[in-house]
Formats: structure tokens, C-alpha cells, sequence
């Protein structure tokens, strides 16, 4: 379920999802961030090395850390 509901989300099929992404994301929860929220956010999980996106991996484990 989290990998289809991960794949709803990436819209461009990257295997991550980037800022403009998340905010559709948190939006769908009933959340507005702002793009600086969204960066904020991004900056604070994003994997070493990589672009400033959430993969899956990255995001499962999150998800199941809650």
C-alpha cells in the first residue's frame, strides 16, 4: 500500500518525491505548507549525496519509525 501511494505522489516516476511533490502530498492531508516548509522538511531527511528529494526507501522508513 505505501509503495502505490508513493507512486500516486511521484508524478514525474523518479523514485523520489521532490518539493513541489510534497506539497501535493501534505496538501492531500490537509496540510498548506509553503515552499520554505516544504525545504525545511526536505533538507532535514534528505539522503547524503543526493538530491533534495524522499525516496521510497527513505520514506517507508520514516513511516514506519512513527
Amino acid at each position: 500500500m505505501c509503495k502505490e501511494c508513493f507512486e500516486f505522489f511521484d508524478k514525474d516516476s523518479s523514485g523520489s518525491i521532490d518539493k513541489t511533490e510534497l506539497i501535493t502530498v501534505m496538501r492531500a492531508v490537509g496540510l498548506n505548507p509553503s515552499k520554505k516548509e516544504a525545504d525545511k522538511i526536505i533538507k532535514s531527511v534528505a539522503e547524503k549525496g543526493k538530491d533534495l528529494s524522499l525516496s521510497l526507501s527513505l520514506s517507508l522508513s520514516l513511516s514506519l519509525s512513527r
